[in-house]
């Protein structure tokens, strides 16, 4: 499935509790603590025992009493990590990519006792079954035949897949959306009754290197565009005169759309990354993931 680089980096590797994430965030100078199985919720004080962590020291209450205390936490409550697929004929250039993230974040998650479930988005009228949450080795296994058996196709309108999910997943849990998210609006108003639930949200989206830049793919002249969305016979198309111009305007465009994704995030509190469907999965795990502050 991965080779032994990959499985002793995701080995290592743990997804950042929700709290201390966003503590990160919280201003200049803050920082991710070592110590990630820790809640950071408060619980209690009791005297200072030798072998007690110095950093849970409250220093405050020693210059109160001249006592040392040690600050006591509840213990971190296991997660479950609930992908959200996009199945739709875009998508399917990207599924080998779209795969690897799952699988990687799946590893991490169960490493480190948490469980996972898999809802895939499909179009209006189709129902693919997902995996219900489930926790242990062997569902990295069944998780892998599962994506394997799943073949994107036909359109999927993403508000309402998004507006169907929120319906379904009804326990707090962290989504995880994987999606090219390129539809008029991003799916943005079915993500925002996602955030309404109070789920914990990560979006990924991955996109082909053409829909990042058709210059790679295309030179200036005219073209017949088709929408992925369909198959080629009954594609809705366009035909365009395209200029050097042209390519500057959609990456414009580009730009516009996906801000949509970066505000709802910064509203929401969520991840977003936006990344290449060819991407190397050392990089973007031990790197693109660790920036956005999903992993560490």
């Amino acid at each position: 499935m991965f080779d032994r680089k990959l499985v002793s980096l995701l080995r290592r590797m743990k997804l950042v509790p929700e709290k201390v994430r966003q503590s990160r965030q919280s201003g200049p100078g803050a920082h991710l603590s070592k110590g990630l199985g820790r809640s950071m919720d408060f619980s209690e004080y009791r005297p200072y025992q030798p072998g007690d962590d110095i950093r849970a020291l409250d220093w405050k209450v020693y210059g109160r009493t001249d006592r040392l205390y040690t600050k006591l936490y509840v213990p971190e409550q296991e997660e479950t990590i609930w992908f959200l697929l996009d199945t739709s004929l875009s998508m399917q250039s990207k599924w080998a990519s779209a795969k690897t993230v799952v699988l990687g974040l799946a590893h991490i998650a169960l490493g480190q006792g948490d469980r996972i479930a898999v809802t895939p988005l499909t179009q209006t009228g189709t129902k693919i079954k997902g995996l219900a949450p489930s926790r242990g080795r062997s569902s990295l296994s069944r998780l892998s035949a599962f994506l394997e058996d799943i073949v994107p196709s036909g359109p999927v309108d993403l508000d309402s897949a998004f507006k169907d999910a929120s319906r379904t997943v009804k326990t707090r849990c962290h989504l995880v959306v994987l999606s090219d998210f390129l539809q008029p609006g991003a799916g943005v108003k079915g993500l925002s009754q996602l955030r309404y639930r109070r789920h914990r949200l990560t979006f990924i989206q991955l996109l082909s290197p053409r829909e990042l830049n058709p210059q790679t793919a295309m030179s200036p002249g005219e073209w017949e565009l088709f929408d992925p969305e369909f198959e080629t016979e009954a594609a809705p198309s366009l035909r365009l005169d395209v200029g050097h111009r042209s390519f500057q305007r959609y990456r414009e465009h580009l730009e516009a759309h996906n801000q949509q994704l970066l505000d709802l995030s910064r509203v929401a509190g969520a991840v977003y990354v936006s990344t290449s469907s060819e991407l190397e999965p050392l990089s973007f795990f031990s790197e693109d993931l660790r920036k956005a502050g999903l992993l560490a």
